[in-house]
């Protein structure tokens, strides 16, 4: 209905790009739309007010396409319906230059032996600095070969996730990028962790723990306990209080991750009469977190959450593993050729290419910009980064009421190709970030035409304890 009310009102149905996931679902879409249009559905009525209010837009669509001489029925690939596949084809047939494939090519039904070929290229390469890299990494994998090809050809498939900073960023920016993302993931973790903290920890609690952390310090301890020495409130969730944390973790859980149920001079509580009043005080400090599920499964990702910064001798592993990863893609790219077939991953690359920069766009860019009116995507939660990187620039420039619009479609919780970089995390950023310059406003359905009450309950009883009850778009939890 959404794409019939859009082809009323444009000049050309070209206008309304459709992308749906499936090539099922885009020739269902099709057959959809001409059987709406078609005059004998448009004069039928019906007792339920969607489908009268499907056959009306249908007949403005029927008339529009007479008037306009788009003949749709006659001319059905008129329909810019499409899966995000052919949609790539489509534009690096309009620039088999620019988008670095040249002409028609095939996708393989196994690019796993395509990366492998790369990889084995690659360590038959005699360069002096490829060597070097490849000496280090095989010193770090225990002199193994086969785990080092293993490692390089899953980094191949996830190609889209590191080739842009490979590509585009120096080594030492690359470093300073991801140890940036690491510390916005720490502090995510934390800022999470403060309303259980706070909502299941007494009072009393910081007291006892710096009582502990002194006990330990004048026993010469070098426990981490010790760094809660006059902890008188939370930490702030900041990085610089990752080592706070870690400190509160280790008191309150043992190396299994379960909550303590005693504690002995170990964690700073000495047996006797002096420190009987404290431990006692402390024990219902326990009893108190462990009730509390979700603040004990926080402090055991506290526990394991890494420090922003590497240590020298893995900031020399990485620059050797960016060394070669650049090299490697061009083995790849060079099996590609070899072979005139690739993957999905760099048809998206190659579309991308295409269209250009932001700040240098290409005449095919410039030109979708005119055509494209209203864009519609369907099964969003399959997304990928490069097919949003694909959207924002299908979008750029586009201001509000100018006429454009966009419009997702999807459900997170049935987002299943992870095989295929989707990531749900995607789905809830942009839910709640927006495309680019393009704030969107979210629906919620809530009436499901496709199964009976009970059995949606039942689902949705059990899945909330499986899921939990917060959106993570940093870690893709829904």
């Amino acid at each position: 209905m959404r794409m019939l009310r859009l082809l009323a009102v444009v000049e050309q149905p070209e206008e309304v790009l459709c992308i749906t996931f499936t090539n099922k679902a885009a020739a269902e879409m099709k057959e959809r739309i001409l059987s709406s249009i078609e005059p004998a559905f448009t004069e039928k009525t019906y007792p339920e007010d969607h489908k009268n209010e499907k056959a009306a837009l249908g007949k403005q669509v029927y008339q529009r396409s007479t008037e306009l001489g788009w003949n749709l029925l006659q001319n059905p690939g008129r329909l810019a319906v499409r899966t995000i596949d052919s949609f790539n084809h489509f534009l690096i047939r309009q620039m088999p230059v620019s988008s670095g494939l040249g002409g028609a090519v095939e996708i393989a039904e196994e690019p796993a032996e395509l990366y492998q070929q790369a990889v084995r290229n690659l360590l038959e390469i005699a360069d002096e600095n490829i060597q070097s890299s490849l000496k280090y990494l095989l010193q770090h994998l225990d002199n193994r070969y086969d785990r080092l090809e293993q490692r390089l050809i899953e980094m191949l498939a996830i190609r889209d996730q590191w080739l842009p900073m490979v590509l585009e960023e120096n080594p030492t920016e690359m470093l300073e990028h991801i140890e940036r993302n690491i510390e916005d993931l720490v502090e995510s973790e934390l800022k999470s962790t403060i309303p259980y903290f706070k909502s299941s920890t007494p009072m009393e609690f910081f007291e006892l723990a710096s009582f502990a952390a002194e006990n330990l310090i004048e026993a010469g301890s070098e426990s981490t306990i010790t760094l809660l020495a006059g902890l008188t409130r939370s930490p702030d969730p900041f990085i610089d209080q990752l080592d706070i944390w870690k400190a509160i973790a280790e008191l309150l859980l043992t190396a299994s991750g379960s909550v303590r149920k005693t504690v002995t001079k170990a964690q700073g509580f000495p047996a006797g009469k002096a420190n009987a009043a404290q431990k006692k005080e402390f024990l219902s400090c326990l009893q108190t977190v462990a009730a509390d599920d979700t603040l004990a499964e926080q402090l055991i990702v506290i526990k394991k959450l890494p420090l922003p910064s590497y240590p020298d001798s893995q900031k020399e592993l990485l620059l050797h593993l960016f060394t070669l990863l650049k090299t490697l893609y061009a083995s790849l790219k060079i099996v590609f050729d070899e072979q005139n077939c690739c993957d999905h991953g760099e048809i998206s690359l190659a579309a991308l290419h295409s269209l250009g920069s932001d700040e240098q766009p290409t005449d095919l860019a410039l030109s979708l910009d005119y055509r494209f009116q209203h864009i519609l995507i369907d099964e969003f939660q399959d997304t990928s980064n490069l097919q949003v990187q694909l959207l924002e620039k299908l979008t750029q420039g586009w201001l509000p009421d100018d006429g454009r619009s966009l419009f997702l479609v999807g459900d997170p919780m049935q987002s299943i190709y992870k095989f295929r970089q989707a990531d749900v995390g995607i789905y809830l950023s942009i839910q709640q970030n927006g495309v680019g310059d393009i704030q969107l406003e979210p629906l919620r359905l809530t009436a499901n035409f496709r199964s009976q009450g009970s059995f949606i309950n039942w689902v949705n009883s059990q899945f909330g304890q499986i899921f939990g009850d917060t959106n993570n778009w940093l870690h893709g939890e829904i």
